[in-house]
């Protein structure tokens, strides 16, 4: 597919506006820790003539099978799902090739942070209420189910939902991210040679490609959230598969017992008792209510969590 993609220079829109760019304008000023299974994602500010702050992956060439794989998940996800066709996952602006580090370079929009790195920073805040918790779990959940659902639309499973890839700004927008292990349900190029994922998410009994793996990883995202840690953030790793498959979900109680009946109806052990659809999470009494907007109070507090990340 790299026949296609154009090299060292190309155009996006953005704001309405064509935007032309090429890859001397892609200079690293920070590396941004919220990287993907096969590149590494940086800060880059561009000057064309107005001052745009995006986020670039670049992806170098490998010849394996898996990174191949990898890089064609990103890049037709992207490509397909991820040019402001829905506020729940990333914009994508456009991607080239830079001959000279022979790196494909994926540039996206730029968040302010990671759900991983704003959950420590709320448990950080002192007089943290239940209710704030509360309400911030049913805005992750609302929007990563928004964006999960719109995936699952497309036949496409994002196979490493938790909070690293999960992003937030300071205008409450809340969006998925990272789809370089992808899986589709009706695309045999995206056929990896094994279950993947990251250990520390995966469900029991993990399946190569099934929507209720997502479903089980965002309940784990969200328990992670509430309580400040992972679960099994004390096992090593090849203690994971027998610690899951043993495992007794339980919620803190710190949220509503509506949020933790959610929760844990997306913990189930078994793949066919957790929800069937993405809808039937959506009509849930938990986060039925919600709109796309944030509210005012939601905006506040995100944008004062935030604030504490940078400190």
């Amino acid at each position: 597919f790299s026949s296609k993609i154009p090299e060292n220079s190309t155009e996006f829109e953005y704001d309405q506006t064509i935007i032309p760019i090429d890859v001397s304008q892609l200079d690293k000023c920070a590396k941004i820790s919220h990287d993907g299974y096969f590149g590494e994602v940086y800060l880059v500010n561009i000057k064309n003539p107005r001052e745009i702050r995006m986020a670039v992956k670049r992806i170098p060439f490998r010849t394996d099978e898996n990174s191949r794989l990898s890089t064609y998940a990103e890049l037709s996800t992207m490509e397909m799902i991820g040019s402001g066709k829905t506020p729940y996952i990333i914009d994508y602006y456009c991607s080239m090739i830079d001959l000279n580090t022979r790196e494909l370079c994926i540039c996206m929009e730029l968040m302010d942070t990671s759900i991983a790195k704003f959950y420590q920073a709320m448990h950080r805040l002192p007089g943290l209420s239940p209710d704030k918790i509360d309400r911030f779990v049913q805005r992750c959940a609302y929007n990563v189910v928004r964006a999960l659902y719109y995936l699952e639309s497309k036949n496409i499973v994002h196979r490493d939902v938790k909070p690293a890839n999960i992003l937030i700004n300071k205008d409450g927008k809340i969006k998925l991210c990272d789809f370089g292990i992808c899986g589709s349900l009706t695309d045999r190029q995206l056929d990896f040679d094994a279950v993947v994922g990251t250990a520390m998410y995966l469900p029991p009994k993990p399946e190569k490609c099934a929507i209720q793996g997502d479903m089980w990883a965002l309940g784990i995202s969200l328990i992670e959230i509430i309580a400040g840690k992972h679960p099994f953030a004390r096992y090593a790793r090849c203690e994971l598969p027998f610690k899951i498959l043993t495992w007794e979900p339980v919620v803190p109680t710190t949220v509503s017992i509506v949020a933790q009946a959610f929760i844990l109806q997306l913990l189930r052990k078994e793949a066919n008792e957790r929800p069937r659809s993405y809808m039937d999470i959506i009509n849930d009494s938990f986060i039925c209510n919600m709109t796309a907007i944030p509210s005012d109070d939601e905006i506040d507090f995100i944008q004062h969590v935030i604030k504490k990340t940078n400190q």
